[in-house]
């Protein structure tokens, strides 16, 4: 495609983006407004390859969670519409602004694994199961038990999940081919998190990984489109068995035929397939309605809510952000509430809060896509930015874990056999 056409198709983008989100401004419509948002996540379709899979996933996000199929979480209000179509708008313009700039050099930098890497990252392990196995003596099976997860102590808990994003370095470094390699970078460091039952640092593991391979690679063959379809289908059997095992009766949750009796409009086998993601999709965003639409008030802590999971590394005694939600919009269980991204800077900024987060976030996400496609370290960095990006947008607050996951890169990166390549 020449570089006319190029620009033409962006221009035809950043047209249509605006029409719709004009339509957001003066139309009072739910239907309207969710026509408009449909439109705005379809068109990020059209951004460049490193956003496809990121507006996938958004879209997909938006559709179930929004889809008419259950009254869970109450009845989605006009302004919530608006409010996401005031995200996601400029945040994909923001985009696409910065992919006008002509790209960024940096030096190109040669990976190889082993050494010193290969050694820290056997003692990584090491620490990551130590620490999970205290988890298990100090709190009991978290796996089957999963409100007990909500009692870890924070720091454990990032040591545990930070054997997740080692084995994200190692996926994008070197190649796995036997069943040791796969046993060992992916079972030893990935497991952890799993046996904790954070199930959505998993998916953001998975994402990670197959942005980075689908940017690298070419024309996709028959065998690579089987393998995506096998991981795909791993990470919808995690999904829904937790999802099945925490309201199989014996915790504070209802049983799935108790909530797809209450909530959904139909009972056949369609609800109980898309129950686990609507569910759970629905969940942030009837927070994030009841938050923008009855003006829940932040009056538990000093600071922001958005960034109050910071503070939970510091000595002392801190409530962690969806803990605090949860005593101001009440809770079942032992858990804590999460409104998504744009309910989490609602909450504390309001509008002009949400607009200008979705374009600074952008605008990162937009100049770390420049910055790796020209270095293999960068490129790792970039996707690891775009699954934490998504696990933010559900969770709707700052967590200390998304600092972790860039130092744990950053030192792998500079244990591994580095060289400079010679262009000349």
């Amino acid at each position: 495609m020449t570089a006319k056409k190029v620009f033409f198709l962006k221009l035809v983008l950043a047209t249509l983006l605006v029409i719709a989100f004009a339509a957001s401004i003066f139309s009072s419509q739910y239907d309207v407004l969710l026509i408009s948002l449909s439109v705005v996540c379809a068109l990020g379709l059209f951004l460049e390859k490193g956003f496809i899979l990121l507006a996938v996933v958004l879209g997909v996000y938006l559709i179930i969670g929004f889809a008419p199929i259950s009254l869970y979480r109450g009845e989605m209000k006009a302004e919530t519409v608006s409010a996401y179509i005031l995200f996601i708008f400029p945040f994909y313009l923001s985009i696409l602004f910065l992919s006008w700039i002509r790209d960024r050099k940096v030096p190109s930098i040669s990976l190889a694994w082993g050494g010193r890497a290969e050694t820290i990252f056997y003692a990584h392990m090491l620490v990551v199961w130590s620490g999970t196995v205290y988890v298990y003596v100090a709190y009991g099976n978290v796996f089957l038990n999963q409100d007990g997860r909500f009692f870890i102590n924070p720091l454990v808990g990032y040591v545990v999940k930070s054997g997740l994003y080692a084995a994200i370095y190692v996926a994008c470094v070197r190649r796995l081919r036997s069943f040791k390699d796969f046993f060992v970078y992916v079972f030893l460091p990935i497991a952890p998190t799993i046996l904790i039952g954070s199930r959505g640092n998993v998916v953001a593991y998975v994402m990670a990984v197959g942005l980075y391979y689908f940017l690298i690679s070419g024309r996709v063959s028959i065998k690579g489109y089987a393998k995506s379809v096998a991981v795909i289908m791993l990470v919808f059997f995690v999904v829904t068995g937790i999802f099945y095992l925490r309201r199989s009766g014996e915790g504070a949750f209802i049983t799935v035929d108790e909530l797809i009796y209450s909530y959904f409009h139909d009972d056949g086998y369609v609800s109980y397939i898309l129950a686990p993601f609507h569910v759970a999709f629905r969940e942030t965003i009837g927070l994030a309605n009841r938050v923008i639409t009855v003006g829940i008030v932040n009056e538990v802590t000093s600071y922001p809510l958005f960034v109050a999971d910071m503070v939970t590394v510091l000595p002392g005694e801190q409530v962690a952000a969806g803990r605090a939600l949860g005593e101001m919009m009440g809770v079942i269980g032992d858990g804590g509430l999460t409104p998504g991204l744009i309910g989490g800077i609602f909450l504390d900024y309001g509008h002009a809060g949400v607009i200008f987060a979705a374009v600074m976030l952008g605008l990162v996400l937009a100049f770390l896509r420049k910055l790796s496609t020209h270095s293999h370290y960068w490129l790792i960095v970039f996707c690891v930015t775009i699954a934490q990006f998504v696990h933010l947008f559900h969770r709707g607050f700052v967590k200390p874990e998304y600092f972790l996951s860039y130092l744990i890169i950053y030192l792998y990166y500079h244990l591994t056999a580095v060289r400079e390549v010679d262009k000349r």
